[in-house]
C-alpha cells in the first residue's frame, strides 16, 4: 500500500458509522448537491467515504409515534437513494463491496433510540430489518423502555429491561448490529452478557481521556475488544477534551430557561424543539477554543492499547454536533485522520482497518449469523 490518504482510500473500505444528516434532509435539504452541513454527496465522494451510517434518531419526545417517525426518516433516505445514483443501499457486507468496487457509496440505514422507535414492540425489529435497517441503538440521552441511558441521572431499570434483552436477542436473530453508544455502564454489560454477536460502538470515545459519562471506561474498551467488538471514535470536542467539556457545560446551563421555553412553544413538534435548540447552542459556543483532530487520533491510540488494531473505527456524528475538530469541519476531512495515522507510525493496512474495515468485519460476522 502507498502512503498516500487517498491512495489507502482507493485500496480500503472507508466507514463512517454515525451521522445524523438524515435530520437536515427532513427539514428540506437536499445532500445530492454541496450543502453548508457536514455531510452531502460531493463531500462524501471528496473525503474517498465508501460506506456512510445514516442514523434515523428518534426523539425521547416521541413516546407515541415513534414508529411514525422511524418510519419518515427511513423512507426519506430510500427516496434520496432513488434520486441518486452514486448511492447504493446496502443490506449486506457484499454489497458494501460491489459498491464500492463500482464506483458508488454505500448507504446504511441505523436507528437510534431504538426504545422510542419499536414503541413496546418487538417484531418492529424484524419490520425494521426487511425496510433495510442494519444497526439500531437502544436508548439515546434518556432511559426508555428498552435501556438505562448514560445521559439520565436516576436509573430506570438498572440496565437493560426485559424487553431490551428480548429486543437484542431479536436483533442477534435478524442479523442486525446491537449499537452501545449512549448506554448507562450496566445496560452497555447486560448487552454483552445478552448478545451472541460482537457488539458496535457507532460514535463513542474513552472516558480515561474525556470524563463525560457518554464516553467509555477502560474495562468496557478491553471487553469490546476480547469480544470482537469496535469503539467508532465520535468528533464532538465535548466528548475528546476534559477542557472543552466542562466549558461546553458551563456555557449549556445557561440555556436552560430557553430549554423549558422551547418545551413549552413546542409540546408536540420534538424535531423544531431540538433545532431551535441547536441553534442557540451554536451561538452560545462562539469563541469557544478549538480542539484538533490530535485529539480525535489520541482516541484512536487509546482504544487500540486496550482492545487493539482491531477494535477501533471512525463514528463521526457529523451533522448532530454543534462543532467540529479544527481540520475536520466535515467528512471531506476524514483523510486528515489517516495521514494523522501514517504520521503516528501505523503501516497502511492497520490504517485501512481503523478507517472501516474493522467495522466491516463485524457487520460480516452479524450478518452470517442473522437472516442476510
Amino acid at each position: 500500500m502507498d502512503k498516500d490518504p487517498i491512495s489507502i482510500h482507493r485500496l480500503a473500505i472507508v466507514c463512517d458509522a454515525h451521522c445524523d444528516t438524515v435530520l437536515r434532509m427532513d427539514r428540506g435539504i437536499d445532500i445530492r448537491m454541496e450543502t453548508d452541513g457536514h455531510v452531502d454527496v460531493p463531500k462524501l465522494k471528496k473525503g474517498s467515504i465508501d460506506l456512510q451510517v445514516f442514523a434515523c434518531w428518534v426523539d425521547p419526545g416521541y413516546r407515541k409515534g415513534g414508529i411514525k417517525r422511524a418510519l419518515r426518516l427511513i423512507s426519506l433516505i430510500h427516496k434520496l437513494l432513488e434520486g441518486e445514483r452514486s448511492l447504493e443501499l446496502v443490506l449486506s457486507p457484499s454489497d458494501v463491496r460491489r459498491a464500492a468496487d463500482s464506483g458508488r457509496i454505500g448507504v446504511m440505514i441505523s436507528i437510534e433510540g431504538g426504545g422510542e422507535a419499536i414503541e413496546g414492540e418487538v417484531f418492529m425489529v424484524d419490520l425494521f430489518y426487511r425496510l433495510g435497517v442494519r444497526c439500531m441503538g437502544l436508548a439515546w440521552a434518556r432511559n426508555n423502555i428498552l435501556a438505562d441511558s448514560s445521559g439520565s441521572k436516576n436509573r430506570r431499570w438498572g440496565g437493560l429491561s426485559d424487553l431490551g434483552r428480548n429486543v437484542v436477542r431479536e436483533m442477534n436473530r435478524v442479523g442486525m448490529l446491537v449499537d452501545v453508544s449512549h448506554l448507562s455502564d450496566k445496560a452497555f454489560w447486560d448487552v454483552l452478557e445478552v448478545s451472541e454477536d460482537p457488539p458496535i460502538a457507532t460514535h463513542s470515545c474513552a472516558r480515561a481521556i474525556c470524563k463525560h459519562p457518554r464516553n467509555m471506561d477502560d474495562d468496557m474498551i478491553r471487553a469490546m475488544g476480547e469480544r470482537g467488538g469496535v469503539v467508532c471514535v465520535n468528533f464532538f470536542p465535548a466528548f475528546l477534551d476534559d477542557g472543552y467539556r466542562r466549558e461546553f457545560i458551563r456555557r449549556r446551563r445557561a440555556l436552560k430557561p430557553l430549554e423549558r421555553e422551547l418545551k413549552r412553544m413546542y409540546p408536540e413538534d420534538p424535531v423544531k424543539r431540538e433545532e431551535e435548540w441547536n441553534k442557540a447552542l451554536s451561538e452560545v459556543m462562539r469563541g469557544l477554543p478549538g480542539v484538533s483532530l490530535e485529539r480525535v487520533l489520541d482516541h484512536i491510540e487509546h482504544v487500540i492499547d486496550l482492545a487493539g488494531v482491531d477494535g477501533v473505527g471512525l463514528g463521526s456524528d457529523f451533522d448532530g454536533v454543534p462543532s467540529l475538530p479544527l481540520g475536520l469541519e466535515d467528512c471531506s476531512k476524514i483523510p486528515s485522520i489517516t495521514l494523522g495515522l501514517l504520521k503516528r507510525g501505523y503501516s497502511p493496512e492497520e490504517v485501512g482497518k481503523i478507517v472501516g474495515g474493522n467495522f466491516l468485519r463485524v457487520f460480516e460476522e452479524v450478518s452470517r449469523k442473522g437472516s442476510s
